[in-house]
């Protein structure tokens, strides 16, 4: 401080010295957290992404080796089918390392099927047949038991006594699951939805597109849906 400063009481901000001047600055990530701390965060994030499809796939027959290519083109771990035409309950191999799960009538109509990779297939735990137009295939993820069900909802023009018993088998279904396991269904429900949430914002993922008509109303009207 020179004299006149001393006299005003002030005093001028110094220099930084060496040590200061030359500190490195803290690494960070991109997006502005510490590197140390991204580092620990990133241990908390499942170690891969699955992905998951459902196609009402018309009829299976003949199809099994285009199924396996598409869902080993597209990276798919788990599919849901419906409509598959199939008789009987069984379990085969597709190609691509897939297995096919499925179960159908007796008549070969409607027909419902879960394909699984061959890194799911380890996890395996149990099949659960209800009927050609639902079943349930539990499966530990990750550490973690998932119910993977595959649905066919009856379509127009059927009875409304078989609609009912199919809401009927599904709640059925979801009301036996307990609560710690984690719920995934993947299926044909037969109504549109429509582009407009309304009121059922926490069911409709605003992907529809057109009007609902009256088979999607009853969906959202269903009770069953507040269990998944």
């Amino acid at each position: 401080m020179d004299r006149q400063d001393k006299e005003l009481g002030t005093a001028r901000a110094s220099p930084l010295n060496d040590a200061q001047a030359h500190r490195p600055k803290p690494v960070t990530s991109g997006q502005g957290l510490p590197c140390q701390v991204r580092a620990r965060l990133k241990t908390r994030v499942p170690k891969r992404k699955l992905r998951f499809a459902t196609w009402n796939i018309g009829s299976l027959t003949g199809r099994c080796r285009e199924l396996a290519d598409v869902l080993m083109r597209r990276r798919v771990q788990c599919a849901f089918l419906q409509e598959t035409r199939w008789k009987g309950n069984k379990s085969r191999n597709i190609g691509q390392g897939y297995r096919l799960i499925y179960t159908g009538s007796p008549s070969g109509k409607a027909g419902v099927a879960v394909v699984l990779s061959e890194e799911l297939q380890n996890g395996l735990l149990e099949v659960d047949r209800r009927c050609d137009r639902l079943m349930r295939v539990r499966v530990l993820i990750e550490g973690v038991i998932t119910n993977l069900i595959s649905a066919y909802t009856p379509q127009a023009g059927c009875s409304g006594s078989e609609k009912e018993s199919f809401w009927e088998q599904l709640e059925e279904v979801l009301r036996a699951i307990p609560a710690a396991e984690v719920i995934i269904v993947g299926g044909d429900l037969n109504g549109h939805v429509g582009r407009a949430a309304d009121t059922y914002e926490r069911v409709h993922g605003g992907f529809g597109y057109g009007r609902r008509n009256a088979e999607g109303e009853k969906l959202f009207s269903e009770p069953v849906l507040r269990l998944i």
